[in-house]
C-alpha cells in the first residue's frame, strides 16, 4: 500500500478519493493541503471534473469515517 511505500499523502486522497467518490484524475490532482482546508476550514471541496468544470464535494470530519 501507499503508506508502507512511505506515501501517506497518497493513501489519504485514494481514501478520500473513494469515500466521496471522485474520478481518477480528481484523485490524482488532489493535495493534502486542499483536504485538510477543506475539513478545518471550508467544509467544501473544489475539484476539476470532466469538461474543465469544477464541481464542490461537500467533506465533514465525521462523513465516511474520514
Amino acid at each position: 500500500t501507499a503508506d508502507k511505500m512511505g506515501r501517506p499523502d497518497v493513501s489519504l486522497a485514494i481514501r478520500v478519493g473513494r469515500a466521496f467518490g471522485f474520478r481518477l484524475n480528481e484523485v490524482c490532482t488532489i493535495r493534502v493541503e486542499h483536504i485538510e482546508k477543506a475539513m478545518t476550514q471550508t467544509g467544501g471541496l473544489r475539484v476539476l471534473g470532466k469538461g474543465g468544470k469544477y464541481r464542490s464535494i461537500p467533506i465533514k470530519p465525521k462523513n465516511n469515517g474520514m
